[in-house]
């Protein structure tokens, strides 16, 4: 997810040299045509969908037709917390380059500088053990890539405008913004990162892995094709793990052809869920729940 240009070019290169072959009926830009024509006229949002929480969509129906509120639960929290902490700092690190700070000594002190702004805004997030440290983890880790990234991309182009560097440096959008409403899904989606140059969808994950996090890929790729009808054929699932204990940080991409599986998957548990919210009907619990699913208490389901 701390993607360099170096990163960026290994990515292309893979991208070139991957089989794809998608059905055109299942790409975004058929959104007016079954099977991406959503059935009714309701909206959810992609993790909604893809979260992982719960297998038979009874979220769905507590969220949106109960309004029942959310309980918190230390393990999303800590997962908000990185995404919180890895979205701001990526954001700092472009600010303070556009601003004037184009050495990596600099960036470094800066980022030091704005870390008790950022641990601020998390303080809501006190229930979740050493959550500062999480933070601070994840902050410190993009200071220390980037601070790097600049010297290397001044060393190679010492004449770049402020913006070029940037473009260089961090050659990616964090939270990139995609209207999913053609497809039934929210209008104010957010991608974890996006990287225009392939282009590539990339997917942040912070509990152990589930295969139904790879729909996640599906359907952002899937609404950003409704929009620019430009194809992503490719996406990035990245597991980001923080070990407090050892003060590391470890990202790990898997690199995914967004095909006609995971396309047609995730299209039918769309129309499964809008469904739920649609109709009012509870699909009751599954059979065995998520340990960390948030209305684990509210339900009384059970545990595998």
């Amino acid at each position: 997810m701390f993607f360099t240009l170096s990163d960026i070019i290994i990515y292309a290169k893979r991208a070139k040299n991957t089989p794809r072959a998608i059905s055109e009926e299942l790409r975004g830009w058929k959104w007016s045509d079954p099977p991406v024509l959503p059935p009714s006229s309701s909206f959810i949002g992609v993790s909604d969908i893809t979260g992982g929480l719960c297998p038979n969509g009874r979220i769905i129906y507590l969220r949106y037709v109960e309004g029942v509120r959310e309980p918190s639960s230390p393990e999303l929290g800590r997962g908000s917390i990185i995404h919180s902490a890895y979205s701001k700092g990526i954001e700092n690190v472009k600010k303070l380059i556009l601003n004037g700070e184009t050495r990596g000594d600099r960036i470094r002190t800066a980022m030091a500088d704005d870390l008790p702004i950022l641990l601020k805004e998390i303080s809501r997030f006190s229930n979740v053990p050493n959550y500062q440290e999480v933070a601070k983890l994840i902050w410190n880790h993009v200071s220390d890539v980037y601070s790097v990234e600049v010297d290397k991309v001044r060393g190679k182009s010492p004449f770049l405008s402020r913006d070029s560097l940037v473009s260089l440096v961090v050659p990616f959008y964090v939270e990139f913004p995609i209207d999913g409403s053609l497809l039934g899904l929210s209008s104010n989606l957010r991608a974890d990162a996006f990287i225009p140059q392939i282009p590539i969808i990339a997917e942040m994950k912070t509990r152990k892995p589930k295969e139904v996090y790879s729909l996640t890929l599906a359907g952002y790729a899937l609404a950003y094709e409704s929009v620019y009808e430009v194809p992503i054929d490719f996406g990035l699932l990245c597991y980001v793990r923080v070990d407090e204990q050892s003060s590391i940080v470890q990202p790990k991409c898997d690199f995914k052809v967004i095909n006609d599986r995971l396309r047609q998957d995730f299209l039918e548990e769309r129309d499964r869920r809008l469904e739920i919210k649609e109709r009012g009907v509870d699909p009751g619990l599954p059979k065995y729940c998520e340990a960390d699913c948030p209305f684990l208490t509210t339900c009384g389901g059970r545990v595998k």
